[in-house]
């Protein structure tokens, strides 16, 4: 299963009216294709529409009925999601569903119906990737594996989150359970909507800051773990494909697919004479990989699924519908945006400092100049007060603060747009890095030991040699590569940007694309905005940034 939705009547009421109207948006915003799943039980109707990455069978004769986007993980030997959908399709009540939920592995969200109970559960992964969205109105629950089925239907009238849309500008995200709509949430990393005999009620089944700080890091059990992350989530031996980036993450993997599978392909999408592209062209020269690559003059925020769906077609390689993706690596390993300034700040209890110095480290400022007066006032303190909200204590590990910040909020919401677009690329990504036992593994680590990549680089020292022998691309101020780069070439991280006219236009175009939508006013002054526009325009003066954040609101 990809995508699913639905409707449940909460005082037990038929929501067949209700379930008409979100087929029809359901079918709309998954460019037209046939809906391969209805379920209509009581006061439950729920939907899905199948790519075919993962197989999926269910009989509505079955006390149980399991609906799953992605694939859980909860098997023990390699295979395919049914057997992960008849384990939950075997659970006949609520500990033995919750039981499999905390052995789970993957990257999912689903739905069980228990027509012996009459219960009903939607639930999320441990690390609420794969996301499931919701909305309570008029006694009806509306849940979606895509926000835009919700936003469309009519059984909900849309208002802004202020809060939601100031950190999407700064972010490209809301934090927490926010969306940019006040009555649309998503649910949070390992959580369930449980409604049975008690009513409603929302539970997390798993909680990451429950997991000990270990200061004896066993890195050979990691690279076991991330082994086995990947032999668990390979159906077949005969053909692989993957991303594969100047990095270590891709190639973390692909290393790993290319002592298990027979025939390995793997994608390079980078610009023009970029390091990214020589450094994955010539470990894939050395290992002996199929590699193909596609450069561009500019790579400005990519659809990556359908850039690689694009690329398997051209090269007709077959139906390939599931893809190996290194996403994950380098915040949840190497520790990305993180240093020892902000930890110290952190171990020294100073969390507001902390907080003002991530956000300047990262960029993550709200355009405080341009908006509303009236927002003006205090739109600084609520940033910040949302941002302390999620910054969850650990008392062995203070400086754990930001690490759980960034993976149940920036890492959480990574792969969003991927996910809700899935109907036009077709494409399932595989991702070990979300693996939930590996994770374990980086979670009990000391936050001081993961920073610069430390941990990571005594991790890759367990990969075969070939991953090591040729050069890779790393984080400025990082452990550096030990093998010599190649020079001339650009790298993702440069600073220097080209301020062209050509540039400047795509930025007003952006911004004169959603210049309509409410949401940008709800915040930002009209008139402050328009003469933005016409200052950057005419080279008077740079505003990219500022039109680098309200894109994020398109």
């Amino acid at each position: 299963m990809s995508v699913f939705c639905g409707v449940v009547g909460l005082s037990g009421q038929n929501v067949e009216r209700e379930g008409l109207d979100l087929e029809k948006k359901f079918v709309d915003q998954c460019t037209e294709k046939q809906i391969t799943t209805k379920i209509n039980v009581g006061n439950v109707v729920v939907m899905s529409i199948d790519i075919g990455a993962h197989s999926s069978q269910y009989d509505e004769n079955d006390d149980i009925i399991t609906i799953i986007a992605g694939d859980p993980v909860v098997r023990e030997v390699s295979d395919d999601v049914s057997a992960d959908l008849n384990l939950l399709n075997s659970a006949s009540n609520e500990e033995l569903l919750l039981a499999l939920l905390m052995k789970s592995r993957g990257v999912f969200a689903g739905i069980s119906i228990n027509k012996v109970t009459n219960s009903v559960y939607i639930y999320t992964d441990k690390s609420g990737i794969r996301p499931i969205f919701y909305s309570i109105n008029n006694d009806v629950l509306i849940f979606s594996s895509l926000m835009s089925v919700i936003q469309q239907t009519t059984l909900i009238s849309l208002e802004y989150d202020e809060l939601g849309v100031l950190e999407t500008m700064a972010f490209g995200y809301c934090l927490a359970n926010k969306t940019i709509y006040k009555n649309i949430k998503r649910l949070n990393q390992g959580e369930i909507i449980s409604l049975n005999e008690r009513g409603l009620e929302f539970q997390t089944y798993w909680d990451w800051s429950n997991v000990s700080v270990d200061k004896n890091i066993d890195i050979p059990n990691m690279y076991k773990e991330f082994k086995e992350a990947i032999a668990l989530r390979s159906e077949g031996k005969e053909k692989a494909v993957a991303f594969l980036s100047g990095g270590m993450d891709s190639r973390a993997i692909t290393a790993q697919l290319n002592e298990s599978f027979d025939e390995l392909h793997t994608f390079n999408f980078a610009t023009e004479r970029s390091l990214d592209g020589e450094c994955a062209k010539l470990f894939a020269e050395k290992a002996g990989i199929h590699f193909h690559e596609k450069t561009f003059k500019e790579l400005a925020y990519p659809n990556w699924g359908q850039l690689i769906a694009d690329g398997i077609y051209e090269k007709d390689l077959g139906r390939i519908k599931k893809v190996w993706s290194g996403d994950g690596g380098s915040v949840g390993v190497g520790c990305v945006y993180l240093d020892d300034k902000m930890i110290t700040l952190l171990e020294n209890n100073e969390i507001d400092t902390a907080i003002k110095y991530f956000i300047h480290k990262t960029k993550s400022n709200i355009p405080e100049n341009i908006l509303l007066r009236t927002q003006r006032k205090d739109a600084m303190s609520r940033f910040i007060d949302g941002i302390r909200k999620e910054f969850v204590e650990n008392k062995e590990d203070p400086g754990k603060a930001i690490y759980y910040f960034l993976m149940n909020n920036d890492q959480k919401r990574h792969l969003q747009h991927h996910f809700e677009t899935i109907c036009e690329h077709e494409i399932e990504f595989l991702l070990p890095f979300f693996d939930a036992n590996f994770l374990e593994k980086t979670y009990s680590t000391p936050i001081r030991e993961m920073l610069y990549h430390r941990v990571y680089c005594k991790w890759f020292d367990f990969f075969p040699a070939s991953s090591r022998s040729v050069p890779w691309q790393t984080y400025p101020e990082h452990i550096p590569c030990p093998v010599e780069l190649p020079e001339g070439l650009s790298n993702q991280w440069s600073t220097t940007r080209k301020i062209s006219l050509n540039t400047r236009w795509f930025d007003v175009k952006s911004y004169l694309s959603i210049k309509n939508k409410d949401n940008i006013h709800l915040v930002m002054d009209r008139n402050k905005l328009m003469i933005a526009t016409v200052l950057h325009i005419l080279f008077v003066k740079d505003y990219s940034h500022i039109f680098r954040k309200i894109r994020r609101l398109k």
